[in-house]
């Protein structure tokens, strides 16, 4: 059998649930209440980078946007490129004291091989940056997944996700490792399930799939709807 090479975020959306794993393979694009920042978080992931090699936050900022509207063809509003300095300034100084940024990943389970790129580890932790349009109590249940496909990639203990708003608002949350066989047994469970026609049902309830960003969109979710609870 060849190798199905794949990235980490695939793997935890098929794995959360197959129904928004498909639905993002057949063109759908994601809707509230977890849209990703994309332009003005394209900016920001770059600019932090040249942050982390030593450039000032306004002067970072400056040469990501220029070569963010280079690579879009479009520019970006007074509103992002203010964002993109307001999330600059909001980077803990732990977090640029990184030991490297922009890691890649490779790792294989069996025929699977899961490959990405990492915001930045530490010295005992991975960490993920992500540009937030608002802060939510909670983690995706998707990074929560993913988080464990890079710390078995990594062997590293924990991975703490670094989450700031437009206005620099910022919060943290902490995700730890299990067993490095529980992390293998979910992406084998990926590979059997991938091999088959049916994908096997999510499970999922009203409240977690009115949170999901392809609710708008999917029939199971409709399914849910229908149903009333006696």
């Amino acid at each position: 059998m060849s190798k199905q090479y794949i990235s980490a975020s695939k793997v935890a959306q098929f794995l959360y649930c197959p129904f928004t794993f498909e639905l993002a393979a057949a063109g759908y694009e994601p809707q509230e209440p977890f849209v990703p920042v994309v332009a003005s978080g394209t900016a920001f992931h770059t600019a932090f980078n040249y942050m982390w090699m030593g450039l000032p936050a306004e002067d970072a900022a400056e040469a990501a946007i220029a070569a963010t509207e280079i690579a879009t063809g479009a520019e970006m509003s007074e509103e992002d490129r203010l964002s993109v300095i307001n999330r600059l300034r909001a980077i803990p100084d732990w977090l640029l004291a990184a030991k490297d940024v922009e890691v890649k990943i490779e790792c294989e389970v069996d025929d699977v091989v899961i490959v990405g790129f990492l915001d930045a580890i530490t010295e005992d932790k991975v960490v993920e940056l992500k540009a937030v349009s608002r802060q939510k109590n909670e983690l995706p249940p998707t990074y929560m997944i993913q988080a464990q496909i890079y710390m078995y990639a990594t062997r590293l203990p924990q991975t703490t996700f670094v989450m700031i708003d437009s206005k620099g608002g910022l919060r943290t949350f902490d995700v730890y490792a299990l067993k490095r066989q529980t992390v293998e047994e979910m992406i084998r469970y990926f590979a059997i399930s991938m091999q088959q026609q049916y994908k096997p049902p999510s499970g999922l309830t009203n409240f977690a799939c009115n949170k999901c960003s392809f609710a708008y969109v999917c029939p199971f979710v409709q399914t849910l709807k229908q149903t009333k609870t006696v």
